[in-house]
């Protein structure tokens, strides 16, 4: 019996030996692998340090281009106010610089710069086109629809190598700024010209609905009479999304088409439509004072600044014949 216990009792601490031994080898373990997370945080930990420095490295590099580009825009500003400063803000500035192009970048005042097509020989050029009506194909059939909008009429519309409007913007920066002439060219199918000159011409601002004001016609240099300013004189402008005419009856924009001074309602209709050969009526382009409503071919407005009373200019014989032989 005594035996048998101390066998157990050796069998029972040979156990707790195994045991022990059993878990210093599993602490151990535990122990390296926390040796070896330990290490890899610390090789982490070196990593992100490093990547770090690189990061700010680039921070650093990114300040300085940003920097540079802030300079650079500064310089790129400063050159673009030096050019637009430099630019003919017409057509008439750009002559007495010797131009003869007929299409001229310009900057109006207050806008931004655009191109502007001129005509620098009819009655001593220096005019800046804000209308121009003609027939861009053989056929007459490729033709600017001048049924607009409001806002297509003050930001402008149309090809400056074909059929075109300035933009009423355009026209009242200029014209507010100094007193304006304005000339009037148009052609009938048979290929008859009329000219008409203004010696005051401008509008105002589109709070005023750029309201007409021409006056002065020249008579001794004019055969278009004077339906313009008879009947349009003072009248705000109108398109079919905006009635300003005094015509309590009808929308006169809606009914004729083209945006346009209209009073009760025209006697002139330059934005009208550009209708076939020998048709015509109050929805094409007309002039009551010279072909009364018989569609007209093309038709021409261009502005430029009062000349000094001692400077009398003359078209040559050649630019007579047609008006399209000094415009584009």
């Amino acid at each position: 019996m005594e035996l048998q216990r101390g066998f157990f009792c050796l069998f029972l601490l040979f156990f707790c030996f195994l045991e022990a031994a059993s878990r210093r080898g599993r602490r151990r373990d535990q122990l390296e692998t926390l040796n070896r997370q330990i290490r890899a945080l610390e090789e982490t930990q070196e990593e992100v340090r490093g990547d770090l420095a690189t990061l700010q490295g680039h921070m650093k590099a990114l300040k300085e281009v940003r920097s540079d580009l802030r300079e650079l825009q500064a310089g790129v500003d400063a050159l673009t106010s030096l050019v637009e400063a430099s630019m003919p803000e017409d057509c008439w500035a750009a002559k007495t610089r010797g131009s003869t192009k007929k299409i001229v970048a310009v900057k109006p005042p207050g806008l931004a710069p655009r191109e502007v097509v001129c005509e620098q020989v009819r009655e001593g050029g220096g005019w800046t086109v804000m209308l121009a009506r003609h027939p861009t194909h053989e056929n007459h059939v490729m033709r600017e629809n001048f049924n607009k909008t409001w806002k297509e009429y003050r930001e402008g519309f149309g090809d400056l190598r074909g059929e075109f409007w300035i933009g009423n913007e355009v026209v009242h920066a200029l014209t507010s700024q100094t007193p304006h002439q304005l000339y009037v060219l148009l052609e009938d199918w048979d290929g008859n010209i009329a000219e008409g000159m203004w010696n005051s011409f401008k509008i105002a601002g589109e709070a005023e609905s750029y309201q007409l004001s021409v006056e002065g016609y020249q008579t001794a240099k004019s055969t278009t009479g004077d339906s313009f300013g008879y009947h349009h004189h003072r009248r705000p402008f109108s398109t079919y999304d905006k009635d300003n005419d005094t015509d309590d009856h009808e929308h006169c924009a809606k009914r004729y088409g083209g945006g346009w001074w209209y009073f009760q309602c025209h006697l002139s209709h330059l934005t009208g439509a550009a209708l076939p050969s020998r048709e015509g009526g109050p929805h094409a382009i007309t002039w009551d004072s010279w072909k009364e409503t018989q569609g007209l071919q093309s038709a021409y407005m261009a502005i430029r600044p009062l000349p000094p009373m001692r400077q009398s200019f003359e078209t040559p014989a050649s630019y007579r014949r047609s008006p399209r032989s000094a415009w584009p």
